[in-house]
């Protein structure tokens, strides 16, 4: 996990100091995360995956993407009104969306 905690804060282009700073730890208990000196406790990780929108499965593991998706308000507004629609509808917004992406596609 080392690895990948030196490759996020690389790809997030922090410095050690600027990546701890949001995350409320020293810099010198961070730099043992990173160099494998101590290990991480899980309320760290849980901390760095909620702060930089980190997916846990691949800081943990190494698998899967490195970042979450970011939902907008409008995405998240579409999810409730789709859980919300009975099978039937949910399928035929469905077979309307793939619609208007394959139009936006031809554009």
């Amino acid at each position: 996990m080392k690895e990948r905690l030196k490759e996020l804060r690389k790809e997030l282009g922090l410095s050690q100091r600027a990546f701890c700073q949001a995350l409320g730890l020293h810099q010198a208990t961070y730099a043992n995360f990173e160099t494998g000196e101590r290990p991480i406790k899980e309320a760290y990780i849980k901390l760095i995956c909620k702060v930089y929108n980190v997916n846990e499965e691949w800081l943990t593991n190494g698998t899967g993407k490195m970042f979450l998706p970011k939902f907008t308000s409008s995405t998240v507004e579409l999810l409730e009104i789709f859980d919300a629609l009975i099978p039937p509808l949910q399928d035929y917004l469905l077979q309307q969306i793939r619609e208007l992406k394959k139009l936006q596609d031809r554009l």
